[in-house]
């Protein structure tokens, strides 16, 4: 099944109309976090038809929360609730609350409905689009899951008037590696500049890059592998700071991002030239957090478990130009250790 994306605004009546029909005649809940409880949900309520009898489920933000134990407590809910397969879930937030809503509706009786409506950039670019749902085991970022592509996906802008300006940049990382998969020198350059300005038109454009890739890769088996770049540096970061000072995810996958264009360019594989490109972007736009270099270790061993590998050395996907990544890419701790050496994060 694939999604059918609506970009616009709950002000419109029509937009809103959209939302109202998709749950026309079903029970419905509405799964968020107490950030989009306290921002978005009266604006919904508001402007929807048929959401005034919603079961209201609030989870607590936060990646520390994306657990099975919390998705214990939601299908208890819905099952003391009596929702059924035809009834719906509404999974009203960030990246968190999409990958777990996807992820409870679709083992729920073996599968209900479920619409998202998220309200971070980081979600709308990248969490609700694709189908990826899942939640984190120990230390490992999403090493349980399963495919499952919502029927609906809302996309208002207004909601990221809600939000903190470090959840826009934590969008910003996203939407770079967008267009360095496919080459978009000017686009990039528009975001190295501080007058770059998120919209909704700037929203559906990153949005149909990677929907371009999961529709013709669905199950990751070839080209939607080119979606991990910076992610298994990303994921090992995550991990190891889950339980000191968690890093956000978009910043983690900005410092990966620039670690893994360090490991191409050192590896021979991508210019000096287009790996200063990449850091002058990313440089515009994050501020880097050092770590202890005794920390390598462990950060390295929580990437030979992230569930991308199939071998006994981490895979990347790395950079030989704009535009143009290569898959499958075995990385030593060595090489890993040198290029977080080489960018000042140790």
């Amino acid at each position: 099944m694939k999604s059918v994306l609506h970009f616009g605004s709950f002000g419109d009546t029509a937009f809103a109309k959209q939302l109202s029909l998709a749950i026309e005649g079903k029970k419905v809940m509405v799964l968020l976090d107490e950030n989009s409880h306290r921002e978005c949900l009266s604006a919904l309520f508001q402007l929807v038809d048929g959401l005034s009898e919603a079961e209201i489920v609030e989870l607590p933000s936060g990646e520390q929360n994306k657990t099975l134990e919390m998705c214990e407590a939601v299908w208890s809910t819905l099952t003391e609730c009596q929702f059924s397969r035809k009834d719906v879930l509404i999974a009203l937030g960030g990246g968190v609350i999409c990958d777990m809503g996807g992820f409870i509706a679709a083992l729920y009786k073996r599968g209900m409905d479920c619409i998202y409506v998220p309200t971070t950039l980081l979600a709308m670019v990248d969490a609700s689009v694709g189908g990826k749902t899942g939640v984190d085991f120990g230390p490992f970022k999403n090493h349980l899951g399963v495919f499952n592509e919502p029927s609906h996906i809302f996309f208002d802008d207004h909601f990221l008037l809600t939000l903190p300006e470090k959840e826009i940049v934590n969008g910003l990382a996203e939407m770079i590696k967008h267009y360095l998969l496919i080459g978009d020198r000017e686009k990039l350059v528009q975001m190295r500049s501080a007058d770059f300005i998120i919209n909704l038109e700037q929203i559906e454009q990153s949005v149909a890059i990677k929907k371009n890739v999961v529709e013709q890769d669905p199950n990751e088996k070839g080209l939607r592998k080119t979606l991990n770049l910076g992610h298994t540096v990303a994921h090992g970061l995550e991990g190891f700071l889950l339980d000191k000072e968690p890093m956000d995810h978009g910043l983690a996958v900005a410092h990966g991002l620039l670690v893994e264009a360090k490991i191409a360019e050192n590896g021979g594989l991508l210019k000096p030239d287009d790996f200063q490109f990449i850091e002058d972007v990313l440089s515009a736009n994050f501020e880097w957090q050092k770590l202890k270099k005794e920390d390598l270790e462990d950060i390295y061993n929580l990437m030979l478990n992230d569930k991308k590998n199939d071998s006994a050395v981490p895979s990347m996907v790395l950079l030989t130009a704009l535009g143009q990544p290569i898959l499958d890419q075995k990385v030593s701790k060595d090489m890993f250790t040198q290029a977080m050496v080489d960018v000042n994060f140790v």
